[in-house]
């Protein structure tokens, strides 16, 4: 997966995320830039279990590489809300569960063409836009 490490400039993010023409485009758009700085990882969740309570934007935003379902989420929810486009009331927070044990969060988005699930933790285990992990619907590889 590619990754990038450049720090991002939340100014800089926010007036590209306002230039989108739909909902959807504003989406699309900050799902790929977060999708390629960021991934979920199923260690990662036991062994940094304390950064799950990390909800410092400026932080998260310049951090890179595996970060939890939770943090990711916050971070995205923050940019669409921020970019003016999105309301609160258009990000749903959904719950499911990993291979039956495994709690796992991701997004429900609703844009001018409808209800978007969004689950960029996911993406690494090749869960595409519009599309959540749960069960065993995801690749452990």
């Amino acid at each position: 997966m590619e990754q990038t490490n450049i720090q991002l400039n939340l100014e800089d993010l926010l007036n590209n995320l306002k230039k989108s023409d739909t909902k959807l485009d504003c989406l699309k758009l900050a799902y790929n830039i977060i999708s390629k700085r960021y991934h979920g990882q199923r260690l990662y969740t036991v062994t940094h279990l304390f950064n799950i309570f990390n909800n410092n934007i400026e932080h998260l935003l310049q951090s890179s590489g595996t970060m939890h379902c939770t943090n990711i989420n916050h971070l995205l929810r923050f940019l669409l809300i921020s970019s003016g486009i999105f309301s609160k009331e258009d990000i749903k927070t959904r719950w499911t569960l990993l291979w039956f044990i495994s709690p796992h969060q991701y997004l429900e988005v609703k844009t001018e063409d409808g209800l978007v699930k969004v689950d960029i933790w996911a993406r690494n285990f090749g869960i595409e836009f519009g599309d959540y992990a749960h069960g065993w619907h995801l690749k452990t590889e």
